[in-house]
């Protein structure tokens, strides 16, 4: 096979037919979700939900089915090792990757593929989840921690946390306190900047939109809380960083 003609033939004719591979940024959103443990994004994330035709997925092989099945088994790779890179133990990610694999190669329809793909997503998002949460933290830091993660789109009060987990306002901040080594205020602030990052990085978003989603008083007051946290302004950040650590230079001829 002459793979520069090949590779050339194949990219005229995507470009032809408006084919085009997921942007790599979004890819790497999705991978991140679930090395985090993120179960909430992960749910409402769009690549939990396989299309069968999977026109901007690339094409693996002519059959539909065989097809879904290789894109399967490179999600099965691609997971292990961003779970093993998050702290997930390898004989667990590699076995669990193992289970998958095996099983869908017993599959002989693309809904059952579907369906086993959301199930594995979900399944190494949850044990990342758990991973971070459990023997960690007395139940009601923990508590805290899943409620603050699942909704840095609102402004969150030590009352509000207090009485979810049905405890003191008082006790729970000196006991979030001991245990973090952070105050709630604090730690719910860090929480919204490092997401906000995320999008920083791997979406247009604007700034003001991304102030309105993590529920800050207004886009100076986002930016003004942004740079004192990360010593530059979210326009710097995106700038600086944006694909710096995800796509290397190219080497000199």
């Amino acid at each position: 096979m002459d793979s520069k003609k090949e590779l050339n033939s194949l990219l005229f004719r995507q470009r032809e037919n408006g084919i085009f591979h997921k942007a790599y940024e979004e890819e790497l959103q999705f991978y991140k979700l679930v090395q985090k443990g993120d179960i909430d994004a992960i749910t409402s994330y769009s690549v939990l939900y396989l299309p069968g035709d999977l026109k901007n997925y690339g094409k693996l092989s002519k059959d539909p089915l065989r097809n879904l099945t290789y894109h399967f088994v490179v999600l099965a790779a691609m997971l292990t090792r961003f779970c093993i890179e998050g702290g997930m133990d390898y004989e667990v990610a590699y076995n669990l990757s193992d289970l998958y694999i095996q099983t869908v190669d017993g599959c002989s329809s693309i809904k059952e593929i579907q369906d086993l793909h959301q199930k594995m997503i979900l399944d190494y998002t949850t044990r990342m989840h758990l991973l971070f949460r459990e023997n960690q933290y007395p139940k009601a830091i923990v508590l805290c921690l899943d409620y603050i993660g699942t909704h840095l789109h609102e402004k969150i009060t030590v009352k509000e946390l207090a009485l979810y987990v049905k405890k003191n306002a008082s006790y729970l901040s000196k006991l979030f306190k001991s245990e973090t080594g952070s105050t709630i205020s604090d730690y719910i602030t860090n929480a919204k900047i490092q997401a906000s990052k995320d999008r920083l990085l791997f979406t247009d978003q604007s700034f003001s939109s991304i102030a309105s989603d993590f529920a800050f008083a207004s886009q100076s007051h986002f930016t003004k809380v942004f740079h004192k946290l990360t010593g530059l302004t979210p326009l710097q950040y995106r700038n600086i960083y944006f694909r710096k650590q995800i796509s290397p230079k190219p080497a000199k001829l």
